[in-house]
């Protein structure tokens, strides 16, 4: 092994031992909780005490409907990540890009699961961990891609216990173990030794069947000046004529795979965080060390309390004797068998027989069943306490639960339940501050993942999935964006390696339970006004919650396509034309009126003008008529597209949009040669002596 490798293993020991002195009462403190949350909730020597004094243990566990409270309203609303620009390099269309991808990391990683095991385990024990990783794509290649890994041992991962930060971003080191078969150990490390440590962390990486392997993240860091010119710009070059400098260091994270006494893989890790993303549960500061609870630490003493009485109070009544029945001696003789089993069986009737006193009378009252064992008031007054106690301790009361409460009106109760939300918030917000950070080295990550250009798939906030062209020039279609074509002027350059962008976490509902809510009160409004579905009809048939409602909401785009006003720029670009037409239309019919006007004017003219004028207006009017005749045409099928709809190309709209421009422009010559006619009549009536204009106008009037 080289000195390197020697090196690393050396700090390596020191700094797992550092973190083991640290972990493991923390560790043995989440152990003991998420135990008691799953039922071991006597303490051992009691337990095995009562259980050879034939003493019973009875445990009614109420602690573990409150944690399936907490984790389900967590699954119900978990936190989504969302990128945003952060320098003026950066732009909001390649920012929601990243998320899209993020998104689609979180999808085939089965973040769901990641997440939940995460939050589960920072509930139950106060330590939840989410891991990044990176992986070859396929066995074709060497591209990599992101994944999100889960941790179902919140034990297997040690972090730098010197790390301040809730989602661990200043870690400078951290492990994760992984327990190998001893054959699949020699298989992929057939030159690695299995030799423990000479010290007493022996134990805790070596087993008599398993080998512990630990991946080890540590950083190093690189130091660089920075030179800030007089013109405000910043180089690292080194140079004299300088307004200031100074020194930064650039943290670089290796990773290593250790044995006790081998480095077995190491290689730099693309990310200047370390992978292992901590969720605490609550946190709690005491002699600059962190301590992280449970959500059930402080519940233990009052659920203990209550099985201890629910113990006691049972015992008691089951040691009381059995004695349903009582009556005279003689009473019983006859059927004595069944007397002795009317406890367990039940009989129709029971036959008793009289009994004659001493003094010659007959006892002829049958036997009398007694009252039932009676339980002590004071138990049971003690185990409606320790039920609230543990209320209390969680900070959880009945409408939080789920239970009927006192206050009956809707305000009342969603007030006690938002006193219970709050109680527990922490918890949210601290896995929220955590898949913040997952965010933040997945954007780290993917640029330098993902620097060529390639065709990604990205997923929307509506679950929907889309392929996009990245680090390369693209143009926006009906569809989304597609590579730029021959001929084709670029719209965007979504370029993955420029521009700065930041991550924060939200935590609302997810995207189905928003949808099952806008179509709710989307059908209100349409009770109230059904008028309005002519304005969001495909909006209130996409969110409907039944098979086929995408298709339902694009027929209703395609029947009515004048309010479907977003689907695209082909779909923009009709509407744009079918407006420009019209007005073609009106401007037509403006000039046809005004010729009329003149033609009407001229048959006062003698007969030499009338005929020049006519043959000029008849050539002019014949022109409108054969533009207006191609305007209605291209109207139609600016109308025939709309209805298609879907099946609209960008070719067929570019073509369209050509006739246009030719008709636009015959249009404008004709609206030339109709100025010309009525300038012409102008400058003639200008020229006549005043009395014959006086008498024209006054003919034409």
């Amino acid at each position: 092994m080289s000195k390197e490798d020697d090196e690393i293993l050396e700090e390596a020991k020191e700094r797992f031992k550092s973190a083991e002195e640290y972990y493991s009462s923390e560790y043995q403190r989440g152990r003991e909780d998420v135990d008691f949350v799953l039922g071991k909730q006597w303490e051992d020597a009691d337990a095995a005490k009562r259980l050879q004094e034939g003493r019973p243990c009875l445990t009614e566990n109420r602690l573990l409907s409150h944690v399936h409270q907490v984790i389900n309203e967590i699954r119900q609303s978990r936190p989504a990540i969302n990128v945003i620009p952060a320098d003026d390099k950066a732009d909001v269309k390649t920012a929601k890009i990243l998320k899209g991808i993020i998104r689609n990391i979180e999808n085939q990683s089965g973040a769901d699961n990641v997440y939940d095991t995460a939050a589960w385990n920072a509930i139950t024990t106060g330590y939840g961990w989410i891991r990044v990783n990176t992986k070859y794509s396929n066995n074709e290649n060497f591209d990599q891609e992101v994944e999100l890994i889960r941790v179902p041992d919140f034990q297997s991962v040690y972090l730098d216990p010197n790390s301040k930060m809730m989602d661990g971003s200043d870690a400078e080191y951290g492990f994760v173990f992984e327990d190998m078969d001893e054959d699949k150990f020699e298989d992929k490390y057939p030159d690695a030794s299995k030799v423990s440590f000479d010290d007493k962390t022996n134990e805790n990486w070596c087993t008599e069947d398993t080998v512990r392997v630990a991946e080890y993240f540590y950083k190093e860091y690189t130091k660089k000046t920075l030179y800030l010119l007089n013109d405000g710009t910043i180089t690292e070059e080194e140079t004299e004529d300088y307004a200031a400098k100074r020194d930064v260091q650039i943290p670089v994270v290796k990773w290593c795979k250790l044995t006790a006494k081998d480095v077995l893989e190491k290689t730099t890790w693309e990310s200047q965080y370390i992978p292992l993303v901590p969720v605490y549960g609550e946190e709690v500061w005491q002699d600059n060390r962190r301590k992280s609870f449970s959500l059930i630490t402080q519940a233990k003493d009052p659920q203990r309390r209550f099985n201890y009485w629910l113990t006691a109070s049972t015992e008691i009544i089951a040691l009381q004797p059995k004695q349903p029945y009582i009556g005279v001696a003689g009473q019983f003789a006859s059927n004595a068998e069944k007397w002795a089993n009317a406890n367990n069986d039940t009989f129709s009737f029971l036959e008793y027989d009289p009994v004659q006193l001493p003094d010659g009378s007959w006892v002829a009252q049958p036997p009398q069943r007694q009252s039932p064992p009676m339980g002590s008031p004071a138990m049971f007054q003690e185990m409606l306490a320790a039920g609230d106690g543990i209320k209390s301790a969680l900070g959880m009361f009945n409408p939080s639960l789920g239970q009927d409460a006192q206050a009956k009106s809707g305000k009342a109760i969603l007030a006690q339940q938002a006193q219970g939300n709050n109680a527990t918030f922490h918890f949210v917000d601290n896995l929220q501050s955590s898949i913040r950070q997952v965010g933040r080295i997945c954007v780290e990550l993917i640029p330098k993942l993902m620097s060529a250009p390639q065709i990604v798939r990205i997923i929307g906030d509506d679950d929907e999935k889309q392929m996009v062209p990245i680090n390369q020039a693209v143009v926006e279609t009906q569809d989304g964006y597609a590579p730029v074509g021959q001929n084709q002027i670029p719209t965007d350059f979504f370029d993955m390696n420029v521009g700065k962008y930041d991550v924060v976490a939200t935590v609302g509902q997810s995207y189905a339970t928003k949808r099952i809510e806008t179509a709710n009160t989307l059908q209100a409004m349409l009770q109230s006004a059904p008028e309005t579905f002519g304005i969001f009809g495909d909006i209130f048939l996409k969110n409907l919650d039944v098979a086929d409602a995408e298709v339902l909401s694009e027929r209703w785009k395609k029947a009515f396509p004048q309010m479907a006003d977003d689907q695209g720029p082909e779909a923009q670009a009709l509407m744009q034309a079918q407006q420009a037409m019209q007005a073609m239309q009106a401007q037509l019919a403006q000039m046809d009126q005004a010729l009329q006007q003149k033609r009407e004017k001229d048959q006062a003219e003698i007969g030499s003008e009338i005929a020049k004028n006519e043959a000029a207006i008849q050539k002019t009017q014949a022109d409108i008529k054969k533009t207006e005749a191609e305007t209605i045409k291209i109207m139609a099928e600016i109308q025939a597209a709309q209805v298609a709809g879907a099946g609209l190309t960008p070719e067929a709209v570019q073509e369209i949009l050509r006739t246009i421009a030719l008709v636009e422009e015959q249009s404008r010559d004709t609206a030339e040669a109709v100025d010309l006619i009525l300038s012409n009549e102008e400058q003639k009536q200008a020229s006549l002596p005043p009395e014959q204009s006086a008498m024209l106008q006054g003919e034409t009037l």
